[in-house]
């Protein structure tokens, strides 16, 4: 699937929803929505509709795209709900230093020791990451493949994407995370980063296998693929986390002491450097109806939005370009409005911000709707924590179906951080007996 202005790959065939009946009901409006609308407190006679028939699914999602993005995802959840989700790293780096004549003297090199640092980001993590209950356990690789910044609109490393790796280990990890303090590091604070002790063997064979390869940047990316940090799918229940890393930031690199006194420093650069992540989903231990979830599940009860390459929404409104056939009214303001199953939120919080896009069949594309195009931010997916709910405003969408400008497509639900964030969000169905996914169309009769 292609993008348009939206988000990044999406893949996946359209599913087919079935023709449902409709049912509508009107009602004086309960709340003040003001004078967006020029109904309230004047002297037209005001009711609004949110009974019309909505279908919507949770989709599994192919693949996000992974590479360079503004922070780095590595760990593993237990999702007491919703499975397992585990993500590793590929990274590579570039030299601070070069050698014109290649390393001197690199018979006489003795390394001290190998020390990996990646920096965290802000925000630091998701999940439970208190001590104990949040440690990360990696090996690390070396990386075979060649990692390249990708340039071209549209393309890029995508999260199912795999490299080849040495599987001998060069280093292995408990981390426990302490996203919080300052380090000290050659007696110097620095920001808070994780740690990772590689094998004195590794940096050896770095150093002198290839003396020439350190006369200039370009050699040593070819020469040093870079790294694989691979990390082992948590195994209780609630257990585990991400910790989100910054890996071209300051404080970010490689380091190879040797000689008492001397170090090489190897650099993830911000203009250069790959970092790209791998997600990977384990649903055999998830609640039901999303147990082994592999396809699509429908969304009468429940809804499920799960980022790095986890699930989205799908939502079809069937019978919306028949709501005003007669042409006896005239629409004010529209909004889609999707209740969060607090069931399920524990003490992990949902996603601040989801996106709705309209998908085009024929095109095989995702587009803006018509109201996040023409408004100044007002168009709505903050998550409201008083209601806890999400709500769009969608009157120039619905304004098109019901004219005939715009065809009545499957709309996209999914959370604005999918590629980054591990925040994910169950939501109502569309038939819950509690609360539902449901389209309020406030209106005016004009007969």
């Amino acid at each position: 699937m292609k993008k348009n202005g939206f988000i990044f790959l999406i893949s996946g065939v359209l599913g087919v929803f079935g023709i449902l009946s409709l049912s509508t009901g009107c009602k004086k409006p309960t709340d003040d929505i003001g004078s967006d609308i020029g109904v309230v407190g004047g002297n037209i006679s005001a009711t609004f509709v949110d009974t019309l028939k909505i279908v919507a699914l949770s989709e599994r999602e192919d693949s996000v795209r992974a590479d360079r993005t503004s922070l780095a995802p590595l760990g593993s959840f237990f999702d007491p709900y919703f499975g397992i989700t585990t993500t590793s790293l590929f990274l590579n780096f570039n030299i601070n230093q070069v050698f014109p004549s290649g390393i001197p003297n690199p018979g006489t090199l003795v390394v001290d020791s190998v020390v990996l640092r990646l920096r965290y980001a802000n925000p630091t993590h998701f999940g439970n990451i208190g001590k104990y209950k949040g440690i990360v356990r990696v090996s690390v690789h070396r990386l075979l493949d060649q990692l390249t910044v990708q340039t071209t609109p549209g393309n890029g490393y995508s999260s199912i994407r795999n490299f080849n790796y040495d599987t001998n280990p060069i280093g292995n990890a408990v981390i426990v995370p302490n996203p919080y303090d300052s380090v000290k590091v050659d007696g110097k604070n620095e920001a808070p980063h994780v740690r990772i002790k590689l094998s004195n063997a590794f940096g050896q064979q770095l150093l002198t296998q290839n003396p020439m390869a350190f006369v200039s940047s370009e050699a040593f990316v070819q020469y040093f693929r870079g790294l694989f940090l691979k990390v082992q799918p948590a195994t209780n229940f609630g257990d585990g986390g991400f910790l989100y890393l910054f890996p071209p930031g300051a404080g970010s690199r490689l380091t190879v002491h040797y000689n008492d006194s001397s170090r090489i420093n190897m650099t993830i650069n911000p203009d250069n450097s790959v970092w790209t992540g791998r997600h990977e989903h384990n649903y055999s231990p998830a609640i039901p109806p999303f147990q082994n979830f592999s396809g699509k599940v429908p969304g009468n009860d429940i809804l499920l939005i799960q980022p790095l390459s986890g699930s989205r929404v799908k939502i079809h409104i069937p019978y919306l370009k028949n709501f005003n056939s007669d042409k006896s009214k005239a629409v004010n303001k529209a909004e889609l409005i999707f209740p969060v199953d607090d069931t399920y939120t524990g003490k992990y919080p949902v996603p601040d911000l989801l996106l709705l896009a309209r998908y085009d069949a024929a095109k095989d594309s995702l587009f803006n709707l018509a109201d996040f195009i023409q408004s100044q931010g007002n168009n709505g997916g903050s998550y409201d924590s008083e209601k806890k709910e999400y709500k769009f405003n969608i009157t120039l969408h619905v304004q098109a179906v019901i004219s005939g400008l715009t065809n009545n497509d499957t709309l996209v639900l999914e959370t604005a951080n999918k590629q980054t964030r591990g925040n994910r969000v169950a939501l109502y169905g569309t038939e819950n007996l509690t609360k539902k996914v449901r389209l309020r169309i406030y209106y005016t009769n004009l007969q």
